[in-house]
């Protein structure tokens, strides 16, 4: 009736739903998996209501500013690297303040001032302006925070 590669099968098959028996839930106890679901914590209700007046007056995180700061080649800085020294002094850059990938890619930081509390943020130079005038006309046309007399770290 049922040659020896059946009864393998057959007995694999008992065994493995013998052992995995407690695991699978039938379909006539509707309650085994309720009692372990109940053990999980719950979840905390989310307010509806609006957000603070504190919270309405703090302002986003902007995305780019404008300093002045040691153009260099690497996260050294000038201080450290020849080749930094080597790119010449400061010079007014636009940075971005958001770039991709943070804390994955090795960047220079800057500590800014974002509602009267020290942030140090990554940063990328998106652009490096000839004078103070380009650099003034271009933060008036496009909104940017500027701030080239307090020295940047």
């Amino acid at each position: 009736m049922f040659n020896t590669t059946s009864k393998k099968s057959c007995f694999s098959l008992l065994l493995i739903l013998s052992l995995a028996g407690p695991f699978i839930a039938r379909a006539d106890t509707p309650g085994a998996l309720a009692s372990s679901a109940s053990a999980l914590p719950a979840i905390p209700e989310q307010s509806t209501e609006p957000a603070s007046d504190a919270m309405k007056e703090q302002k986003p995180m902007p995305r780019h500013i404008i300093r002045v700061i040691s153009i260099s080649h690497c996260k050294r800085g000038p201080e450290h690297c020849a080749k930094c020294r080597a790119m010449g002094g400061r010079r007014i850059c636009l940075l971005d303040i958001a770039p991709p990938d943070q804390g994955m890619v090795q960047r220079r930081v800057i500590g800014i001032m974002i509602d009267s509390e020290r942030v140090w943020r990554e940063f990328d130079v998106v652009r490096v302006f000839a004078d103070e005038a380009e650099a003034r006309a271009w933060a008036a046309n496009h909104k940017v925070d500027i701030d080239l007399e307090t020295p940047a770290e």
